[in-house]
């Protein structure tokens, strides 16, 4: 597992309520410091992708200066396969999901590849008449 990239961010305030002539912020988590890490495509499957996150959380979590708990640690996950588009998934926090998260994502991409084709066919039929 390659690391492509390591950086520091802040949380941002979180829109509450938007009224129209204002909105409204709630401002408790302003200026928390996030690491966020991204890794080299190079992870190759769904247990892969699980393997990765949970040694990326002991990693991080071996420092002491990381929280602990549900939400402390998220993760977005990216998916994709060949001639498929790459999907993002956002915010995954438990990480006995990730393997079913990848395996569905995967599965849905190759369902629509299929239903391209198929269409594509169809097409193809309907020209040659």
């Amino acid at each position: 597992m390659g690391i492509d990239v390591l950086w520091l961010e802040e949380e941002a305030a979180q829109k509450v309520e938007d009224r129209g002539d204002f909105v409204i912020y709630s401002l408790d988590r302003l200026g928390i410091p996030l690491v966020e890490i991204g890794t080299a495509p190079d992870i190759v499957s769904p247990s892969h992708a699980k393997e990765v996150a949970q040694k990326l959380g002991m990693i991080l979590r071996s420092t002491g200066k990381v929280k602990r708990g549900l939400g402390t640690i998220r993760q977005d996950i990216n998916v994709s396969i060949t001639e498929g588009s790459r999907v993002e998934i956002k915010g995954v926090q438990e990480l006995d999901l990730i393997e079913t998260i990848v395996e569905r994502e995967a599965a849905r991409q190759v369902a629509l590849l299929e239903i391209i084709k198929n269409l594509i066919r169809g097409r193809l039929r309907y020209l040659i008449k």
